[in-house]
């Protein structure tokens, strides 16, 4: 058994569903799902998946459109590029990174933001004087 957990290179295209309980790190082309019990999934450079994931951790240095589920943490690389939804827990955007879509952050830490924002009064209009 491979102690990094599966690797897809950069010459590979799968169309289907991917399961399964270890590691995935792809750098080829995925259409459809995948589903990894909380392990990581990580999109090389080169890779680009067009399907919903749900997973322990993701990590996309690639291009990524779907539905996302992390149960930790997901993290965009820089040039990275990610169009859909994201549910984690916690989100790591570095600089030059894309991301087009709408974004639910339900762990502990983003669920404070999320209720501290709520919480805060809508904004006032400023008010002001003419000199006369």
């Amino acid at each position: 058994m491979n102690s990094t957990g599966t690797v897809i290179g950069k010459g590979i295209c799968i169309r289907g569903e991917i399961s399964g309980s270890e590691d995935f790190f792809l750098d080829g082309m995925v259409e459809g799902n995948i589903a990894l019990a909380d392990k990581r999934l990580t999109v090389g450079a080169n890779g680009l998946v067009q399907a919903d994931i749900v997973a322990g951790d993701l990590s996309v240095f690639g291009r990524v459109e779907g539905s996302v589920r992390v149960s930790a943490r997901a993290e965009l690389k820089r040039n990275a590029a990610f169009i859909g939804d994201i549910t984690a827990a916690r989100l790591s955007v570095e600089d030059d990174a894309t991301l087009q879509g709408y974004v639910d952050l339900t762990g502990t830490e983003g669920a404070e933001k999320l209720s501290a924002k709520a919480e805060m009064p809508e904004a006032v209009e400023p008010q002001y004087q003419q000199a006369v």
